[in-house]
C-alpha cells in the first residue's frame, strides 16, 4: 500500500466524521454525520424482501463531543424513489439501551429530503451516541426487480448504515455493506458554538518501529469546530518531554471543514531503544492560546530499536464463520497463496457458537473481527486503515482466485519482512501409542523485546487440516446459498496448548529460554494432519481495546506432525541405535554430513528434530 493511498484513506476517514454546510440550511445550522454534502454516488439499493425498515446511522459520543449544547431540529434522508409517507427517527444509545427521543411523519420525495422537527429541537448530551435514520418502505414490486430506494455515498464505514429487523441473531439493528454510507444527516444548530474552535480528528506516526535518526512523515487531521474561518493557528508535536516543535499556520479554513497537517520528523540519534510517546497538539487559534483546561492533543506511540532478528514465519490468523459463503473463496485464496508462501503459518479462528469454534478464542473474534471472514496479518495495525484486521469479501467471488491471493500474499510477506526482537524454534515429538505430543520451545530475546514488550509470552497453539464439518457456500449453478456437510476445512485451530494468552517466559540473564509442554492428542483429531504453532508477545493478563496494539506478533514458528509420522512409517521394527531421516522421510546414512534440520528416530521409537550444524 502506497503513502498516496494511505492518504486517500484518511481522507475518506476525515470527510466521513465531519460536519459541512448543507443546501437549504442556515446560516446558524449544519449537518452532522457520515456524509456532508448532497453527494449520492449509489442509487437503488434493496433488502430484497418486501417490509418495513427502520433504517439509520449511529454517530459515536466521540463524534458529537464538540457540539455538546447545541440542538439537534432536524434530519435529511435521501431516496431515489418515494417511498410515501415515512417515519424518521432520533434515538439515543446507552448502557440502558435504546431510547427514542423524537419521531415524525413525512411525505417523501426523490432526492434529498429534509425534515425539521417541531419545537425547540433535542439537546446533544455528553456520552451519549445517537442512532437516526428513517423507515424505509419496500414493495414486493422492489424486492423483486432488484432496484430498491436506498442511496449510499462513498465506501462502506462502520456503524454508517444499519437497518432493524431479524437477519439471522434476533430482532435488532444490523450493519449493511455494498452501497457506502446511508445518505441521512442530523441538523444540528450551532448558535452555542464558540467562534473559534478546533478539533484534533486524526494523528498518525507511521510504522510502529523505528530507529534513531530516522526520518518519518508525521499526519494529523483538523476540524474547525467553531462558527467562524481560522485564518491562523499554531499547532506542533513533542516526544516524550523533548522540545516542542511547532508551526504557524496561515490559511483560511472555514467553519466545519477540515485541515490536514503534514510534518517531517528526524528521530534523534540518542533515543533510548524502547517505547517512546509522540503527541500532536493545538497550540493557539488566531493568536489567543488555549488554556489547560482547552489543551487539544492526540498521542501515539512508537518502539525505537538497534539490533533486530529476521522473522522465522508470518502468521495469518483467519476469524471464519461456517454460516459465511465467503469463507470458502477465502480458503481457496490461502490454499493458493500459501503455494507460494511456505513461510507463513495460518490459523483458522471459528466464531463463537460454531460447531468448530474452540474454547478460549472468543476474544480473538471480539477485538480482530468487524466481518466473517476477516483476517490479520501478525495481529498487527498498518498505518491508516480503520481496522487492524482486512477482509476482501466484496471482491472474493468476482476476482480470480490468483488475484485474491496475490492480495493477501502482499500484506503478510510485507508484514514478514517487519523487524523483530526474540527467536523462535519449535519442536515436536509424538508418541503414536499413548497419543502424547511433547512441544519443546526455544529461543532468545533481544535487549530490545525487555525494553520495547517488558516480559514476553509464549502462546502455542494446535491446528488441523482436513477437519470435516458443515459450511455454507455459493452453489453457481444453483445460484443460491447451499450447506456443505462434508467441507473440508483447513488450518483449524484446535487447542490452545498453553493459556490463550500464553505462558510468561522466564529468559536467562543472556535472553535464552527454554519451555517444555504436554498434551494428549484427543481420538478424533488426525495427528497425521496436525501442526502446532508458536507465538510470541507482549504478555499480558487481558487484551482490550486500549493495549490491543501492543499485542502484535513478535514472531512465529510452526511444525508439522507430518513428518514424524512420515519418519514412523518408514522405519518399521525396533532399532538398536537413533537413526536419521530427512524432512521428507527418506533414510539418511547418518546425521553428520547433513547440515541443517534432520530427524532423529531414538531407540525407543520415539521421534525429534534436531539441527546439525
Amino acid at each position: 500500500m502506497t503513502k498516496n493511498t494511505i492518504v486517500a484513506l484518511l481522507s475518506t476517514l476525515l470527510l466521513s466524521f465531519s460536519v459541512a454546510w448543507a443546501q437549504g440550511l442556515a446560516p446558524n445550522q449544519r449537518v452532522l454525520g457520515y456524509t456532508q454534502t448532497d453527494s449520492i454516488t449509489t442509487k437503488g439499493g434493496y433488502i430484497g424482501q418486501e417490509g418495513v425498515y427502520p433504517v439509520g446511522a449511529l454517530l459515536s459520543a466521540k463524534t458529537t463531543a464538540p457540539y455538546v449544547g447545541c440542538k439537534i431540529v432536524g434530519i435529511r434522508f435521501a431516496v431515489s424513489q418515494s417511498v410515501g409517507r415515512t417515519r424518521v427517527f432520533l434515538n439515543k444509545v446507552g448502557e440502558t439501551g435504546v431510547v427514542e427521543l423524537y419521531t415524525q411523519n413525512q411525505k417523501t420525495y426523490e432526492g434529498w429530503n429534509t425534515v425539521f422537527f417541531n419545537g425547540e429541537g433535542i439537546t446533544i448530551q455528553e456520552n451519549v451516541q445517537y442512532l437516526f435514520g428513517f423507515d424505509y418502505h419496500e414493495s414486493s414490486e422492489m424486492a423483486q426487480a432488484g432496484e430498491g430506494a436506498l442511496c449510499g455515498f462513498g465506501q462502506d464505514l462502520e456503524n454508517s448504515f444499519m437497518v432493524y429487523g431479524n437477519f439471522g441473531s434476533g430482532e435488532a439493528f444490523y450493519p449493511i455493506s455494498g452501497i457506502g454510507r446511508l445518505c441521512v444527516q442530523l441538523i444540528i444548530d450551532v448558535s452555542n458554538l464558540p467562534a473559534h474552535d478546533m478539533q484534533i480528528t486524526y494523528f498518525d506516526a507511521g510504522f510502529k518501529y523505528k530507529q534513531p535518526n530516522e526520518k518519518f512523515d508525521l499526519l494529523a487531521n483538523f476540524e474547525n469546530v467553531g462558527r467562524d474561518t481560522l485564518t491562523t493557528f499554531v499547532v506542533g508535536y513533542q516526544i516524550d518531554n523533548l522540545p516542542v516543535v511547532e508551526a504557524t499556520v496561515n490559511e483560511n479554513v472555514p467553519s466545519a471543514m477540515p485541515y490536514s497537517w503534514q510534518y517531517e520528523v528526524a528521530l534523534p540519534e540518542n533515543l533510548a531503544i524502547g517505547m517512546h510517546t509522540i503527541k500532536a497538539f493545538i497550540k493557539s487559534l488566531q493568536g489567543e492560546a488555549l488554556s489547560n483546561d482547552k489543551e487539544k492533543s492526540l498521542t501515539a506511540q512508537f518502539a525505537i530499536y538497534r539490533e533486530r532478528v529476521n522473522r522465522s514465519q508470518a502468521y495469518l490468523e483467519i476469524y471464519s464463520d461456517q454460516n459465511s459463503v465467503y469463507v470458502p473463496f477465502l480458503d481457496k485464496a490461502v490454499g493458493k497463496m500459501l503455494e507460494q508462501a511456505p513461510q507463513v503459518c495460518v490459523a483458522n479462528v471459528f466464531r463463537k457458537g460454531n460447531e468448530l469454534a474452540v474454547d478460549g478464542a472468543s476474544y480473538l473474534e471480539e477485538l480482530y473481527a468487524y466481518a466473517y471472514p476477516t483476517f490479520t496479518s501478525n495481529r498487527s495495525y498498518f498505518p491508516g486503515e480503520a481496522y487492524i484486521a482486512y477482509d476482501v469479501n466484496d471482491y472474493l467471488p468476482a476476482i480470480p482466485v490468483e488475484m485474491s491471493a496475490g492480495i493477501i500474499g502482499d500484506v503478510v510477506m510485507q508484514d514478514l519482512e517487519f523487524p523483530s526482537f526474540a527467536t523462535v524454534g519449535v519442536l515436536a515429538d509424538y508418541n503414536e501409542n499413548s497419543r502424547q505430543l511433547t512441544i519443546q520451545a526455544d529461543g532468545q530475546l533481544l535487549e530490545e523485546a525487555r525494553a520495547i514488550y517488558g516480559d514476553v509470552a509464549l502462546t502455542l497453539l494446535l491446528t488441523e487440516d482436513r477437519v470435516k464439518s458443515p459450511q455454507v457456500s455459493y452453489d453457481m449453478l444453483l445460484d443460491r446459498a447451499t450447506t456443505n456437510k462434508n467441507y473440508l476445512h483447513d488450518h483449524v485451530l484446535r487447542a490452545f496448548l498453553t493459556a490463550p494468552l500464553g505462558q510468561k517466559l522466564t529468559p536467562d540473564a543472556e535472553g535464552h529460554y527454554h519451555e517444555q509442554v504436554s498434551y494428549t492428542v484427543p481420538t478424533d483429531f488426525v495427528p497425521a494432519n496436525l501442526s502446532v504453532i508458536a507465538l510470541l508477545t507482549k504478555a499480558t493478563d487481558r487484551v482490550t481495546d486500549d493495549n490491543v496494539l501492543e499485542e502484535d506478533i513478535i514472531n512465529a514458528n510452526s511444525v508439522s506432525l507430518s513428518t514424524l509420522l512420515a519418519v514412523h512409517s518408514t522405519v518399521t521394527g525396533s532399532v538398536g541405535a537413533s537413526q536419521y531421516f530427512s524432512l521428507d522421510g527418506k533414510r539418511l546414512d547418518a546425521a553428520k554430513g547433513h547440515r541443517g534440520i534432520v530427524v532423529e528416530r531414538q531407540a525407543d521409537g520415539r521421534c525429534r528434530k534436531v539441527v546439525v550444524k
